[in-house]
């Protein structure tokens, strides 16, 4: 028993000559989480990336080894991801560690949460994480930190081409005003620049369209826009004569891009490309004044221009 007691004591010794302690300093003391906090640091209309910053304290005169850490985030109580950690870190001795966290969020997996976002205009997200240690004589522990907040959710603007009008019409051409319409859906201003792109109608290039200047859309608000192009007949065929002889449906797409902005803090100006697709409706002209043709005299006479022009068309 005795061999056994100062077998103990020389330990004790040992130890306390090596770490410069005495023999009750040798029973660790928990880390402990001092502080959790998640900023947002990038924000755009496609994606949101938020910072979780963790702050670990190391009470003891010897450093610490993380074992390894887990995170979860849950966005309107439902969970949107997780991930884990497996090679942990060093904590030194008597001192603060931070472990930051970059959690990006696309906004499509956002909205798709089955209703949890439906008219709002932040988003209730709940951030946890699990520390994992082993220590000598407390065993495996696991540390937790939470954190609740809110983040802005920004919603890419509905584009649509709301109608094309006959504004005149002559033996070579016609000119044809078409109104677009920009609905805003979020709670900020919206600022439109540098619109362009090619109109396909009927799967034949119609025109380039193109917006230089800049356009504000205030929140909840639609702007319009109208552009006018001409159509020259030498150069098109059968959607021009389907088209002003009566369809009254057409089939159009818009590959291009818009750059657009926003009234909300680090939503700077981008560059989106569109890729719109739909079908709109002619109006015709229901007046004779300044020379131009009405309705009847489009529809009556625009095969026999077209004809005149072409020769006897057919379709390919």
């Amino acid at each position: 028993m005795f061999q056994n007691l100062l077998k103990s004591v020389i330990l004790i010794l040992l130890f306390s000559a090596l770490f410069g302690c005495t023999s009750l300093d040798l029973i660790l003391q928990e880390p402990r989480v001092v502080d959790t906090s998640v900023t947002v640091t990038d924000l755009s209309f496609t994606t949101i990336t938020l910072m979780a910053d963790i702050t670990l304290y190391n009470p003891n005169k010897v450093s610490l080894d993380l074992k390894s850490f887990a995170y979860s985030l849950d966005l309107e109580g439902v969970s949107l991801f997780s991930g884990e950690n497996a090679e942990g870190l060093s904590l030194g001795a008597e001192a603060a560690s931070h472990i930051k966290i970059p959690l990006t969020l696309a906004y499509r997996d956002i909205f798709a949460l089955p209703g949890a976002l439906e008219g709002k205009n932040q988003a209730e997200y709940a951030f946890n994480g699990d520390f994992s240690f082993t220590l000598p004589v407390a065993g495996d522990i696991t540390l937790p930190a939470r954190k609740e907040g809110t983040f802005p959710l920004v919603r890419l603007p509905r584009f649509r081409f709301v109608s094309l009008k006959v504004v005149d019409l002559g033996m070579m051409g016609a000119d044809i005003d078409i109104l677009m319409e920009t609905e805003n859906p979020n709670s900020f201003a919206l600022n439109q620049k540098g619109f362009e792109g090619e109109l396909i109608v009927n799967n034949e290039r119609w025109a380039s369209l193109s917006l230089p200047e800049e356009q504000t859309i205030e929140a909840g608000e639609k702007g319009q826009t109208m552009f006018r192009i001409r159509l020259e007949f030498l150069s098109m065929g059968k959607t021009v004569r389907d088209l002003l002889s009566g369809e009254k449906t057409l089939y159009y797409s818009f590959p291009g891009f818009v750059g657009l902005g926003g009234d909300l803090e680090m939503l700077d100006l981008e560059s989106l490309d569109l890729d719109l697709s739909g079908e709109i409706e002619l109006n015709k002209p229901d007046t004779t004044t300044e020379g131009r043709h009405s309705s009847e005299k489009i529809e009556g006479s625009i095969e026999d221009n077209l004809i005149h022009l072409f020769g006897n068309y057919q379709a390919p």
